[in-house]
């Protein structure tokens, strides 16, 4: 039964991606928090957005795994860096994307008036908060390796170098890509 709530608001999600995005858009393009983002290419943050609804939807349809989503979110995470946009601009439009979502399928969809569907959709958004925090940590990790690179290329420095900035066995350290 929960199979079919997830596959049910997933395919929901897909088909009112375009509604949940531009709400997002909007909010972005205006939110004193996410300045870069309104002197950016808006279509081409607008197109990420619609990427990661489908990223979530993959993964909520078991479509995709921590892996592929981790992969894709450093990436992510390297292109905004490479956009020049701040981190924490970064970090506050996807947590204004997530609660757009959250708030867009509790508002949009079918009254739950059951137990066992309020107790389904509260693991709904327990799960849209699990993928969030996958993503975040991932789009974190791409933005700083970015960053490392840009320093090493700028400023001619070893890896050595940059591990005073970036910590030893931290998320960058030693094992670069090794644990998706």
């Amino acid at each position: 039964m929960l199979d079919s709530l997830s596959s049910t608001l997933a395919r929901f999600i897909e088909e009112k991606s375009g509604e949940i995005v531009k709400r997002w858009a909007k909010k972005v393009a205006s939110h004193a928090s996410t300045g870069s983002f309104a002197k950016a290419n808006l279509g081409v943050i607008e197109r990420d957005a619609y990427e990661v609804l489908r990223e979530f939807e993959r993964w909520m349809s078991s479509q995709a795994t921590r892996t592929d989503i981790g992969r894709w979110y450093a990436a992510q995470g390297q292109s905004f860096f490479k956009m020049g946009i701040p981190l924490c601009e970064v970090y506050r439009a996807h947590i204004l994307l997530k609660n757009i979502l959250q708030k867009f399928v509790e508002q949009e969809t079918v009254q739950f008036d059951s137990a066992i569907q309020v107790s389904m959709l509260r693991e709904f958004q327990q799960n849209v908060d699990f993928f969030f925090e996958q993503a975040f940590y991932y789009l974190i990790r791409g933005y700083a390796e970015a960053m490392n690179d840009r320093m090493m290329e700028l400023w001619g420095l070893s890896d050595n170098d940059t591990v005073k900035v970036f910590f030893g066995r931290s998320f960058y350290g030693e094992s670069k890509g090794s644990d998706f």
